[in-house]
């Protein structure tokens, strides 16, 4: 997954977008294998439902990270580029953003502007690939900066098959917003830095996306950097209802997000490069006891 350094600010927003299918044709092998996984996922179901869900969750990441070949025209737009690149992979696919919005449809309206032939190892690279091409052939119409969050997309596994989140749209666009919390016991600002991808969570929390951290002595405060902050805890009962119900936890410290899906999911994804880094790390040398001398 690759995360680029952008300032973005996710305003307050609303619904959520529209959800597409992928029909592709299927071979007699395919259709055999596919029945297979049906029956696996009917069988889990009736023993745990949730064990349903985390079986297609953890096929639908399988399907996005295989190679990728697709052909696209350069009549295509944006959004059916990304339906051909689904089909491809089995995926049905859903927008994060609302449809029918002039920004929304400036983005995914776009034709392609030439064919297209993507060869990448996963979903992920596709669209960074596609987000490349439409880079260069809209070079004149955007500022850099402006253009390189415009044209940045996310492939986010669901249940359901891929959210395609836009970076550049979530500043723009309403989507459906959830709060989370987080427990960052393991996560030190000071001595964590130089940890692979907490330069990106640092950049993704300051810049982003609205974030509060509780500390046990004083009241929520904004992290510097963030915008547009929510209203005072104080005026905030459920808030504070959902945050007293955290108060076990090991850390002093609880991170509250109120941001789209993708952003909750680019958290969750760097946390978990910052806790693989710190169980790499080889453990500290136990020290040893000092030999004792008497004198005389």
């Amino acid at each position: 997954m690759r995360f680029k350094k952008s300032l973005l600010y996710v305003l307050p927003c609303v619904v959520v977008g529209l959800s597409y299918a992928a029909n592709p044709c299927r071979s007699e092998e395919e259709s055999v294998a596919e029945s297979k996984t049906e029956q696996t996922l009917k069988v889990a179901q009736v023993v745990n439902p949730e064990s349903t869900a985390a079986l297609q969750l953890a096929e639908n990441k399988q399907k996005l990270n295989q190679p990728l070949r697709v052909e696209l025209k350069a009549t295509q737009t944006v959004d059916e580029a990304i339906l051909a690149m689904a089909k491809a992979v089995k995926l049905d696919v859903e927008f994060e953003g609302l449809i029918g919005r002039k920004t929304f449809e400036e983005i995914y309206s776009k034709t392609l502007g030439t064919d297209v032939t993507l060869e990448s190892q996963s979903f992920q690279d596709g669209l960074n690939d596609l987000s490349q091409q439409l880079f260069i052939h809209y070079s004149n119409e955007y500022q850099a900066e402006f253009k390189n969050m415009l044209y940045e997309y996310l492939a986010i596994p669901t249940e359901g098959g891929v959210l395609i989140a836009n970076v550049g749209l979530r500043i723009f666009a309403p989507s459906e917003m959830s709060r989370k919390f987080y427990d960052v016991s393991f996560y030190s600002v000071q001595t964590d830095q130089q940890s692979p991808g907490a330069a990106e969570l640092i950049d993704l929390l300051t810049n982003q996306i609205h974030v509060y951290w509780r500390f046990a002595d004083r009241l929520f405060e904004p992290i510097s950097g963030s915008i547009v902050p929510i209203e005072q805890a104080d005026n905030d009962m459920d808030l504070r209802r959902q945050v007293s119900h955290l108060q076990y936890l090991p850390s002093v410290n609880i991170l509250i997000i109120t941001a789209p899906r993708s952003v909750h999911y680019e958290v969750e994804t760097l946390f978990e490069l910052i806790r693989e880094a710190k169980r790499e790390q080889p453990a500290p040398p136990i020290p040893q006891p000092q030999p004792t001398y008497n004198a005389g």
